[in-house]
């Protein structure tokens, strides 16, 4: 049972978010526009050490010109249809494009081969509050899939020309020394965080500290509290003088994938009282990963030499997302809600949720997860996508509920239909599952799958719960008092033990349309026997909650 959340895509994100029209997006093949006309960069008065507080405006308007959106299309008759995006970072004047590997090359990373794209289209900032304009074809010079490092050129333009990358003169980001970083400094993103938008977006934040990674060594990431989303992933960490000191690539990072705060502040059960039987609530932020720039300098070295470039690390994805898995791995949703309680189980699961909750849980009992092991998501609303995510496995080989969630950052997420993708170490598909908010989505749930019971058996006078008690579910046509006067296992369906809080979860899931003999007791607690009937719905739920009171 999982005992942190994973924020995320992947995740996901913590999203600005705003209401998108549904359908398939598409970038129609034009003559590529005329490149704005920029100054040089002005470096603030101070150094790489974060001697200065804060970019200048020119700073932050020549940094957003220079920070890209890459999408991964595929070719159609009309032009290139949009699967995925990220960001990127111009590192130089004739088209060399920093990013991560999971962004030019998923396939790489251990996504399925479904996204590997046909081509990657460039798209570049004319004016900070439009959107960037498609001007670009890139072409992939060089990858780390365990780094999660990236470099493409701008090979050719929108009509398929060739561009020579001496006539080109892109605004660029000149690159920093990310040993310099010391904790506490200040340091900006730039990126397209999921649909915070069309338009770049800008936060700041500061060094939160440094985590190491095996194979990669030190240093293999700075920390820091500073806004990532999916989008983001492969965009610019800058400094105070404007250098680019790292690249967006993880959302929660090494030990840092939990909530730095979670307390019970609010009365999640309605029993008028704050206890422990209240959901935890996240109260503080998260710890967010970039990977600084001094590890991408091989691979820049290599695409300015037009040499191979070759990962000491091997061409297989590890490291920064896990290696692989046992090729078991199962996921089976449990349920969508707003919250979640102790064990990370949701509250009033439901795949249609009401409009104005500010949090989107889906979560999956599992097994078969490799600790360590590489899993991707893709999360998508109302058909737009929000970039693609990794992280390393953080939970055990198998557990009830593991919970990824969307936020946005404290405000309320707009009505429309959400879907989720979850792939294992080599991007087979463990489950896609979708569910609605407002009512105004398909909430269609999720691929196969049955019914999961919950519940928790309490004490009839103290309402407390009751550990130990055995919870009994009889295959379908068996009687519970027959049962009782000669219980044998061979009538079991499935059956559990209630934990110290007397919480349960059947591991079987349940068959729409059946009905279930139900034996509830233990008569070493001294509590009486109780029996009865669950009858499932063909429309129930992917979760049902089952709580029964006990007398002695």
């Amino acid at each position: 049972m999982r005992n942190s959340r994973l924020k995320l895509i992947s995740g996901l994100l913590v999203l600005m978010l705003t209401l998108l029209a549904c359908g398939t997006p598409e970038v129609t093949q034009t003559a590529a526009p005329t490149l704005p006309v920029l100054p040089t960069p002005v470096p603030a008065t101070g150094d790489s050490t974060g001697e200065v507080n804060n970019l200048t405006r020119e700073q932050r308007s020549y940094l957003a010109h220079a920070t890209v959106r890459i999408w991964g299309v595929k070719q159609t008759a009309g032009g290139y249809q949009k699967m995925y995006h990220g960001s990127g970072t111009i590192i130089s004047a004739d088209g060399l494009i920093l990013s991560n590997c999971h962004v030019v090359d998923p396939v790489a990373m251990g996504y399925p081969e479904q996204y590997r794209p046909d081509a990657l289209i460039i798209e570049l900032v004319q004016t900070e509050d439009k959107p960037p304009v498609a001007m670009f074809i890139g072409e992939v010079l060089a990858i780390d899939p365990t780094l999660d490092l990236g470099v493409i050129r701008a090979g050719r333009t929108m009509d398929g020309a060739t561009v020579s990358p001496n006539s080109l003169n892109l605004p660029y980001v000149q690159i920093g020394n990310s040993d310099e970083v010391r904790f506490g400094d200040p340091l900006f993103v730039f990126g397209y965080p999921g649909i915070g938008g069309e338009t770049i977006t800008y936060a700041t934040g500061n060094v939160s500290g440094f985590d190491s990674e095996n194979p990669v060594g030190d240093r293999a990431w700075i920390k820091t509290d500073a806004t990532i989303a999916g989008g983001n992933s492969g965009g610019l960490a800058s400094n105070t003088s404007g250098q680019i000191i790292g690249v967006p690539s993880q959302i929660g990072v090494g030990s840092s994938e939990t909530t730095v705060d979670c307390r019970r502040i609010e009365d999640t059960n309605g029993d008028g009282q704050i206890d422990n039987s209240d959901s935890c609530i996240p109260t503080g932020g998260f710890i967010n990963g970039i990977r600084p720039v001094n590890w991408a300098l091989p691979l820049i070295q290599a695409a300015q030499q037009g040499r191979a470039y070759v990962s000491p690390y091997g061409s297989v994805a590890g490291g920064s997302v896990g290696g692989s898995g046992s090729g078991n791995e199962s996921l089976r949703l449990v349920g969508w809600s707003e919250t979640i309680d102790n064990n990370y189980c949701p509250v009033n699961p439901s795949n249609n949720q009401p409009s104005g909750i500010k949090e989107l849980n889906a979560v999956f009992s599992y097994s078969g997860f490799t600790p360590g092991q590489n899993v991707g998501m893709r999360w998508t609303v109302n058909g737009e996508d929000l970039g693609l995510d990794q992280w390393a496995w953080d939970g055990s080989e198998s557990g009830s509920c593991y919970s990824l969630y969307l936020t946005n950052g404290g405000d309320a997420l707009p009505d429309g239909s959400y879907s989720l993708d979850v792939f294992g170490s080599t991007g087979n598909s463990l489950i896609h599952a979708e569910a609605a908010i407002g009512g105004s989505g398909t909430g269609g749930g999720v691929t196969g799958g049955g019914v999961t019971l919950t519940g928790t058996i309490t004490d009839a006078n103290t309402g407390r719960g009751i550990a130990d008690i055995l919870v009994v579910i009889l295959i379908p046509g068996v009687d519970t008092d027959d049962w009782l006067n000669n219980p044998t296992d061979a009538d079991v369906f499935s059956f559990t033990q209630t934990n110290t809080q007397g919480a349960f979860q059947i591991a079987d899931e349940l068959t729409r349309g059946q009905t279930y003999g139900v034996v509830i007791g233990n008569p070493e607690t001294g509590y009486q026997t109780t029996t009865g009937y669950l009858n499932i719905k063909t429309d129930s739920e992917s979760m049902l909650k089952l709580d029964v009171e006990l007398n002695k």
